[in-house]
């Protein structure tokens, strides 16, 4: 069991080592084109504090990482709460736009054509009419009473 969370936490420390290398490169690119004013500076900061805290936990045992955050945590809870929100939010957004593009299954819009969806979920002069009974829904209308040439069940 001690092995396994050990593992753990050193896949977390890489991960994080890989996110403050992404925010690096990202400042790199922000301060390249002068037009982002501080962002650059902000993520090169965001990459220095993700860089010591994935030396932390690389380095710390997880009894002594566990204490010093319940220990801010209590010292600080806005602090800690907000903390834990953007970060959450900052590695949701990191994890998606390091994905795969099959993994995400190529949703959206694409300069005029709908990608990824049925054809059935599209807009379109035929949805919902007599003529795409495939669409979902489309035969509510008729609920509960059928046409002149089926017979009634009877």
């Amino acid at each position: 069991m001690q092995t396994l969370v050990g593992q753990q936490k050193d896949q977390a420390a890489e991960r994080l080592q890989s996110l403050a290398g992404a925010l690096r490169e990202a400042g790199r690119k922000l301060n390249e084109g002068q037009q982002a004013g501080d962002f650059g500076q902000y993520a090169d900061r965001a990459a220095q504090q993700v860089e010591k805290l994935s030396t932390y936990l690389r380095d710390s045992e997880l009894r002594d990482f566990v204490r010093d955050t319940e220990t801010f945590a209590r010292r600080r809870p806005e602090v800690f709460l907000g903390g834990t929100l953007i970060a959450g939010l900052m590695l949701a957004r990191f994890l998606k736009a390091s994905s795969p593009e099959q993994e995400r299954g190529n949703l959206g819009y694409d300069g005029g054509n709908w990608t990824g969806y049925p054809q059935s979920a599209r807009r379109g002069p035929t949805l919902g009419t007599s003529a795409d009974r495939s669409s979902y829904g489309s035969d509510l209308a008729h609920a509960g009473t059928t046409r002149y040439d089926e017979p009634l069940g009877v």
